[in-house]
Formats: structure tokens, sequence, C-alpha cells
């Protein structure tokens, strides 16, 4: 294995709930199997420049997950990597665990006092996030409406196919969106291209003497923001019923006074 690939997997194994450390040495006794001669503390601290105390605590903890087993040889221990499949069962236990304290946290919510939650992100991993909330499989049923006001094309951001995924999975749920297209900051060529009105959405098109750096939406009791100028790419979203109604009520006047101007 690559050391670029090497880098990734710890990455990625650390993001599944092990330390560095426990990665690190996860991987390694995989990589040795069951030879002797490398799979003691002392050749794991060595090979992989870790302290032996680092490497026992390690080890501790991957043997608590169920993830490394051990047996002596003259009184000296060795140390084996259990098979991968253990983090998948693990995984899915906590998944079938957080499903069944998933409507008790949802109520706890849903019974607090009135509230706006507000969160930020920066990049355009941020970007995603936001859509992927937007077009949650769990709430998709309830998600009739998009109001927007935009003169920046998201798509650009987000991975290849994304737009796509989201545009079947408006079709699929029958999801029907309004939007804005602000004149003075998209060309014609884009304005066909990408605002144009279809079964699913209506365009309508703000004057070019108005102008507006951004992308606004709409949806359910929410809020999102983005912000693509001088190459920073911001994005927020909000959840307020009461925000969301204010602004949807603004939209659809602003709406009204465009009148006919469909893109």
């Amino acid at each position: 294995m690559t050391e670029t690939r090497n880098i990734q997997l710890i990455q990625d194994l650390t993001r599944l709930g092990l330390t560095t450390e426990e990665s690190k040495i996860y991987t390694y006794l995989l990589g040795v199997g069951t030879d002797k001669s490398k799979n003691t503390a002392y050749e794991i601290s060595k090979s992989l420049k870790v302290p032996r105390s680092t490497v026992y605590l390690s080890i501790e903890r991957l043997t608590a997950k169920k993830l490394v087993d051990s047996y002596r040889i003259n009184n000296i221990l060795h140390f084996l990597a259990e098979h991968p499949k253990r983090i998948q069962n693990d995984i899915s236990e906590k998944q079938n665990l957080f499903e069944g304290i998933l409507p008790l946290l949802e109520d706890l919510k849903k019974g607090g006092s009135t509230h706006y939650a507000v969160r930020t992100y920066t990049g355009k991993d941020g970007v995603k996030l936001v859509f992927d909330e937007m077009f949650d499989k769990r709430t998709l049923p309830e998600l009739k409406n998009i109001f927007s006001i935009s003169s920046t094309n998201l798509s650009d951001v987000l991975p290849n196919g994304f737009p796509e995924k989201l545009d079947k999975m408006k079709k699929k749920y029958n999801i029907h969106t309004k939007m804005i297209a602000v004149a003075s900051s998209v060309s014609p060529e884009k304005l066909e291209k990408v605002y144009k009105s279809d079964s699913n959405r209506e365009s309508r098109l703000l004057p070019s003497k108005y102008t507006f750096d951004g992308s606004l939406y709409i949806f359910q009791n929410k809020i999102a923001l983005f912000s693509l100028t001088d190459g920073e790419v911001y994005s927020v979203i909000m959840e307020s019923k009461t925000l969301s109604h204010m602004l949807k009520n603004f939209f659809m006047c602003t709406w009204e006074l465009l009148g006919d101007r469909e893109v």
C-alpha cells in the first residue's frame, strides 16, 4: 500500500471512531498477520515509532472493541488483528441503537422552547451539507415547496452528479421550486440552461437594476444562505418557523410583483 493510501486509511478509521494510534496499530497488525517476529509490543513500537506504553494502552482499547486478540509464546505477548468486518458490525449495532433513541431525541427537540438554530459552514463541502439536510430522506415526504432567489449557480461547487441526483429526488417526491433568478449576474446562456421553468420549477427574472450577491433558499421551517464571492464559499442554515414564514411571505410578494417575467 502506498504511503498516501495508508495515510488516507488512517484518517478514515479515525472518522469511524478509532484514535490515530489505534488506527496505525490495527492496520499494522492486519499487515503482518500471524508473523510472530513482528506482532509483539516491542516490534509494533519499533516499526511505528510509538512509545511502548502507548502501544499497550491502544491495544487494550482495541481489545475492548474486539478488534485485537492476544496469545502468549514463551511468556511473550503476541497480538492478532481481528477481521475488519468487526468494525462494520460495531457500526451496525450503533446505528440500530441510534435509530431506537432517535424518536425520543426528536420528541425532546419538539418539546423545547422556541429557538433559532443556526449553523455556518465554509468551503464547498458546506454547500453539500446544506443540500443534504434540505433533501434528507427522513423529511422528504414533508418537503413540498422550495423558494429561492439566486445569482449564483451552486452546481459549480457541488460534486459531479449531485445536482442531477437532487433533480431526480424533486421529481420522485413531486417537490415544486419557485426560483427568482438575478438578471444582473447571470448570462443569457445560463438563464436558458439553469433557470428555465419546467414541470417542477417556475422561474422569474429579477431586473438587472437589482443586485443580489448570493443565494437564498426557504424550505419547510428553514432558511439557507450561500455566498460565493471573492473565491470564498460560505453557507448558513437557520431553523426558525417565524423567520422562514416571514421570508416566505416576502418572497411571494416579490414573486407576484414580478408578474409574468418568466425565464
